[in-house]
């Protein structure tokens, strides 16, 4: 299942996101 994959890459990227606007 290459949605898993995806999903898993997508929910890294925002907890990224969210470590750098705090």
């Amino acid at each position: 299942m290459k949605n898993m994959t995806l999903y898993k890459k997508l929910v890294v990227g925002m907890v990224t996101v969210f470590i750098l606007l705090m």
